[in-house]
């Protein structure tokens, strides 16, 4: 549907509220004008207000899936409802689990997913920090947390199975729909108004990429994502679906390893999701629904034609992460980060905090927990920039020269070709190699130093 409304609306109606009502009296569009009117005029809107619904989805198909498939509880991945035409309902509305008044404004939840799910982990970094300097600017950063996580629940279609204090646990029926939650909530974190304490502390300050794009602000959440066939059952006291086995906790090692605002996923899913691109797209060039069947009904396939496309529209990216040792599993796991292509910046902005901090941090929580594990060392990166070792060699030179002015032939010239070589960025180089080039340089200063003072008489040694 188009929603066109005067200022008025907008000043007293956040456009959340807004979607939230129209969603919900979108059989009789008049009704949800006059609604939106109602609760502006509520909230004290006192001027003239125009409110203009027009429906552009296509009725014939929507009645004959209402005919064929009863009504539908499933959303669009983009925010926009499925071609479902549902009845206005005002009767006893199902118990929720979660007693949220933004949660009673979506649809329903949808019903937890068997057979062959998504699960994903999330939990945000740095939450204990967080919480120890500022407890109350947190109570209201985590009510904003969850809202998000719980409001692209309910559009794209998901489950929620449980929570732990910050760290959510989801099911999807399909990877395109866990995937396409993960990018949701990573681009909806950066538009959330954070309280202040949040946005100066360390870990919730804004970061831009090189092309000054956002990329950080506020709550930095880490997500793992994996594709099985979990062990289902119902909890007896929650009486809320609930996953069991070696598929969940593969999801949670792989959480595990990624940091904040990354999105780790693993072999299986990166599988998945090729899979889909590869049926869906031969089916959508060739006409046919034949190969569609591994999928479920039409309306699963429907969905993941919608995912797809909002998945390529805004693009994405994946980078290897390589095998990781997972805590309790026997065998290593590849790994994959995906990234949307607005927070590609997050790939390179902190290339040694990424995913060579994960790996290191998983590594130190294994060799705690099994002192005899053995594990390979990372790869070493270059972190620190040449140009500005370049520029501590020219006063070090300096330095020597002054050495060599109070007493001829005391040192040595520095190796120009190690120096040029860093200048110049050569291949090999290392942290390490960097560090002690300049602990060298330091050592020739203070040797010649000592040498000069020495020369200079007894009085000057004593000093």
């Amino acid at each position: 549907m188009i929603l066109i409304a005067s200022s008025e609306l907008w000043e007293y109606l956040s456009p959340e509220l807004v979607v939230d009502v129209a969603r919900s009296e979108r059989s009789d569009l008049v009704r949800a004008a006059q609604r939106l009117r109602d609760l502006a005029m509520a909230f004290g809107a006192t001027g003239k207000i125009m409110v203009m619904m027009i429906g552009v989805s296509d009725l014939k198909k929507r009645e004959r899936i209402r005919l064929s498939k009863g009504p539908s509880m499933s959303m669009g991945p983009t925010g926009v409802l499925e071609d479902v035409y549902l009845p206005n309902k005002r009767g006893k509305r199902a118990k929720e689990a979660v007693e949220d008044s933004m949660l009673r404004r979506l649809e329903a939840e949808v019903q937890a997913p068997v057979g062959e799910i998504s699960i994903v982990f999330t939990d945000i970094k740095g939450s204990t920090q967080l919480w120890e300097s500022n407890q109350s600017a947190m109570r209201s950063a985590i009510k904003l947390h969850n809202e998000i996580m719980r409001r692209q629940l309910r559009i794209i279609g998901g489950y929620e199975v449980k929570t732990e204090g910050d760290a959510f646990m989801v099911s999807f029926p399909t990877a395109t729909s866990a995937l396409l939650w993960c990018f949701s909530v990573q681009a909806q974190l950066l538009e959330v108004q954070w309280p202040s304490e949040i946005l100066n502390h360390h870990a919730g300050k804004e970061v831009y990429d090189n092309d000054n794009n956002l990329i950080f602000r506020g709550l930095s959440v880490r997500m793992g994502i994996h594709f099985g066939t979990p062990v289902c059952e119902n909890d007896p006291v929650t009486r809320r679906m609930d996953y069991f086995g070696p598929m969940v906790n593969k999801t949670s090692r792989i959480s595990s390893t990624a940091d904040g605002g990354q999105i780790t996923v693993s072999a299986d899913f990166i599988s998945e999701i090729q899979r889909c691109l590869e049926t869906f797209s031969e089916t959508d060039r060739n006409g046919s629904t034949g190969s569609e069947e591994q999928y479920g009904d039409d309306l699963t396939s429907q969905s993941i034609r919608r995912e797809l496309r909002s998945l390529s529209s805004q693009g994405f990216e994946v980078k290897p992460m390589g095998e990781r040792k997972l805590k309790g599993l026997e065998n290593p796991e590849y790994i994959y980060l995906m990234y949307p292509h607005a927070l590609a910046g997050r790939i390179t902005h902190q290339p040694n905090l990424g995913c060579d901090l994960a790996e290191l941090e998983a590594k130190k929580a294994q060799a705690a927990i099994d002192p005899n594990l053995k594990t390979e060392p990372a790869a070493e990166k270059l972190t620190i920039d040449p140009d500005v070792v370049w520029q501590l060699w020219r006063a070090s030179l300096r330095l020597e020269m002054l050495c060599d002015g109070l007493e001829d032939g005391v040192m040595k010239r520095p190796q120009m070709g190690m120096v040029e070589k860093i200048r110049t960025r050569g291949g090999g180089l290392t942290d390490n190699l960097l560090i002690g080039f300049m602990r060298n340089l330091v050592l020739r200063v203070e040797v010649g130093f000592l040498l000069a003072l020495m020369s200079a008489g007894p009085q000057w040694t004593r000093c």
